[in-house]
């Protein structure tokens, strides 16, 4: 195999694994399972592994020129007036795009993102902003995220956020009311803002504004230096990634934003 079959085979699998990382537009038909999520994550290894033997031989015959960097998706991001955590002063921004619904949002909850706010949150290095972007495939998702908005109005946004991408949540009506409870929210207000179409509206809104960045899956991760009420000099990060790829990401932004 010659150089240039080797780099497009190289990039070829590399989307793949990337298309297998988070959850994407499907047919309404379609729907995740435990066995299928097996299966990718068994796929996931294998590619690694052709990966690192790709790259390998890569770098024994690719020529001595410098890589460029990839173009930016988009020159700026903005925060659209939702949650925020951390301060807000920080110079850099994390802007996360998620589905309640989509297993991958829920790996990245439960293994990665309680590192990035230790290390980077909880330190006053960063400002964690979360926007929804609910799946056309996953019905259950857009009322999980007002849900987590309706706790928000009443000073609950993270914790009720926690709660849903906990392993075993149940995105149903009964289910919110339960956890509203279990967060000493008042219910009536709780069920009010459930029923409020401004609420389902805003979701929409989220989600059509991801959509016009680019993106197909969930979840995604634009980080850069903060402008106002916005982030420039942005980078992305796609799908459920190890720790690591976070921390690499996070630190290239803080050091071009000095």
């Amino acid at each position: 195999m010659n150089f240039l079959a080797k780099v497009f085979l190289l990039i070829a699998i590399s989307l793949q694994l990337l298309m297998i990382q988070g959850c994407t537009t499907v047919p309404s038909g379609t729907s995740s399972s435990a066995a299928e999520v097996e299966r990718l994550e068994k796929e996931i290894a294998d590619l690694k592994r052709q990966i690192a033997i790709l790259n390998r031989r890569l770098s024994e015959t690719a020529p001595s020129t410098k890589v460029q960097r990839q173009p930016r998706m988009r020159p700026s991001v903005t925060f659209g007036g939702n949650p925020r955590l951390g301060n807000k002063k920080a110079a850099v921004a994390i802007i996360e795009f998620s589905d309640y619904q989509c297993p991958f949002c829920r790996r990245f909850h439960s293994q990665t993102f309680d590192l990035i706010k230790q290390n980077y949150v909880d330190t006053g290095n960063l400002l964690y902003v979360y926007r929804d972007y609910f799946l056309p495939n996953h019905r259950q998702a857009l009322m999980a995220s007002v849900a987590a908005n309706c706790a928000g109005e009443q000073g609950a946004y993270w914790a009720m956020q926690r709660t849903l991408y906990n392993p075993g949540a149940r995105l149903e009506k009964d289910y919110y009311l339960e956890y509203a409870s279990g967060l000493k929210l008042k219910r009536d207000k709780f069920e009010r803002c459930l029923a409020d179409k401004k609420q389902v509206d805003e979701v929409v809104r989220d989600t059509r504004y991801g959509s016009s960045l680019g993106i197909r899956g969930t979840p995604a991760f634009f980080i850069g230096r903060v402008e106002g009420e916005k982030i420039v000099d942005v980078s992305l990060v796609i799908g459920a990634q190890p720790y690591p790829v976070f921390a690499r990401a996070i630190d290239q932004a803080l050091q071009r934003a000095q």
